[in-house]
């Protein structure tokens, strides 16, 4: 998935997966990081994250307050 995102930044369904196993493992900090970096993305291209990565997304931020 890594590589996935590598040639295609903004593919947000690896994306999404990534998030979720960083989180799932404890890291994170990686997931935030890389969320932070979909977000970046997608934002320079004038674009909305889709319902299904938005609720990964929350997911994480639930995580950060526990």
């Amino acid at each position: 998935m890594e590589q996935a995102l590598t040639l295609d930044p903004i593919n947000e369904a690896a994306a999404a997966a990534v998030i979720r196993l960083l989180t799932g493992l404890g890291r994170r900090d990686e997931a935030r990081l890389r969320a932070q970096h979909l977000n970046a993305h997608l934002a320079s291209l004038d674009l909305e994250p889709t319902p299904e990565t938005q609720a990964v997304l929350r997911q994480l931020r639930t995580c950060r307050r526990s």
